[in-house]
């Protein structure tokens, strides 16, 4: 399993994010003229700490730095959707594949909120950067 399908998994297993966005959590890209609230999410950078190998067998652990965005119409909705993504990363653990657990090893590093004007009607922009631990 990839670390975005661990990452989409984790995110969607949460109650309050799958209510929020039900299946509009897309990979890399939101579709053009969504039903709102939708995300998409990508992973933005990747540092291998420590890689064993023995035989034909390896492991690799490290973190994965995703982006989330967040679009919707209701700049209310869309920093709850927030808040709801920021509350689920603390519930699952990309080290293994039994989750969730209670401490998981994600950290928030970057959350903003910004709403583009321009469109018709306002579109309430949030993106949040975080460091997630893996394990495979």
């Amino acid at each position: 399993m990839t670390l975005e399908q661990k990452f989409y998994d984790g995110l969607l297993a949460d109650t309050a994010v799958s209510a929020a966005l039900g299946t509009r959590l897309y990979h890399q890209t939101v579709r053009q003229l969504p039903p709102y609230p939708a995300a998409a999410y990508q992973r933005i950078a990747t540092t291998r700490v420590k890689t064993i190998e023995q035989g034909s067998n390896w492991m690799s652990s490290g973190w994965v730095r995703f982006q989330v965005t967040v679009l919707d119409t209701d700049g209310i909705r869309c920093i709850e959707t927030m808040d709801a993504i920021r509350e689920a990363l603390k519930t699952f653990d990309m080290s293994s594949d039994a989750s969730p657990i209670g401490q998981a090893p994600n950290i928030v590093v970057r959350e903003t909120v910004d709403v583009q004007p321009e469109t018709k009607p306002p579109v309430f922009v949030a993106l949040l950067d975080a460091n997630c631990f893996f394990r495979n």
